[in-house]
């Protein structure tokens, strides 16, 4: 489909063919035995991640619109329900641009005792399901880092960091020099992402630590995480982890998150203790991702603006 054909669907198609797509994602889902489950939209907890906005309500109690609906997943988990997903509304405050909304689907889903090499499979198979067949090549992050920057990111020091991103037009302030996630980040964005979109579909794999989020680190490596992004055509799909199972170590992900987002200048965000008590009273070994459903249905239909699969409500 050329991008004028895409521009001309109407509203009713686009109903019929997400509609199509979302019974094909749950009959692969259901023929792989993973429960379809709803969890809450609203939660009393935020997201420490300092790179997410949360939407908030105050009611008497302020109350969070989820950014992922993770939390009650993990709650689930620790109550031996076995594999699971939900299909459902996130949330995030951020603008809305041709790849983002503040309000989109996410399809997110846990596998337990498996590995991530067989989660990346999983979604392979998924993707296959819902007719998309390229292939798709798996690269490490340090490849690409070091390939568009000169820089091995697990082992630079961040002054070769701030020289990078600053011979790269990118603005640091003085409290930035020494934080090692956004300086990454910093290379990543101005040396990578710009190259991305020729690269076609491609698993990211093997992050650096300080981008582990919620991903266990490698046992051969602790400067490596256990995660992936698929990236097709320079847009983030899916998001996959080998997820952390003990208390104590997300307890301290939340705090090492807190103490950044309070460096930034962001809001202290309450720690997650549903989500933690989960953990303590066990879940097996699991891996999970989340994927974008709008992000999905462009690369499958051809659409280059999200923002056309709002359906053109007026709220």
């Amino acid at each position: 489909m050329t991008d004028s054909e895409s521009n001309n669907i109407t509203i009713g198609e686009l109903f019929r063919r997400r509609a199509y797509l979302l019974q094909e994602i749950r009959t692969y889902f259901s023929s792989e035995g993973v429960t379809e489950v709803n969890t809450p939209i609203l939660s009393g907890f935020g997201s420490c991640e300092p790179t997410l906005k949360n939407l908030s309500l105050n009611r008497g109690r302020r109350t969070y619109l989820r950014t992922s609906p993770e939390s009650c997943l993990k709650q689930l988990l620790s109550r031996n329900l076995g594999d699971v997903y939900e299909i459902g509304p996130v949330f995030r405050d951020e603008e809305n641009d041709p790849s983002h909304l503040d309000e989109f689907t996410m399809v997110e889903w846990y596998r337990t005792n498996i590995d991530l090499l067989n989660l990346i499979a999983d979604v392979r198979c998924l993707l296959a399901r819902c007719g998309y067949h390229a292939t798709i090549d798996t690269v490490t992050y340090a490849q690409l880092f070091q390939d568009a920057s000169g820089l091995d990111p697990h082992n630079c020091d961040n002054s070769e960091l701030v020289l990078c991103a600053v011979e790269r037009g990118v603005y640091l302030k003085e409290n930035d020099l020494s934080d090692r996630a956004l300086l990454l980040d910093a290379v990543y964005v101005s040396s990578v992402e710009p190259l991305l979109k020729s690269f076609g579909p491609i698993f990211i794999i093997d992050y650096p630590k300080e981008h582990r989020a919620y991903a266990r680190l490698s046992g051969a490596t602790e400067t490596i995480a256990l995660r992936f992004e698929l990236i097709i055509n320079g847009i983030e799909i899916a998001n996959g982890y080998d997820e952390i199972t003990e208390s104590e170590e997300q307890k301290d992900r939340f705090n090492a998150e807190n103490r950044l987002r309070k460096r930034r200048g962001l809001e202290q965000i309450e720690l997650d203790r549903p989500w933690l008590d989960a953990l303590s009273s066990g879940v097996p070994s699991v891996c999970g991702v989340a994927l974008g459903l709008e992000r999905l249905e462009m690369i499958l239909w051809g659409i280059p603006d999200i923002r056309s699969l709002k359906l053109n409500f007026y709220i």
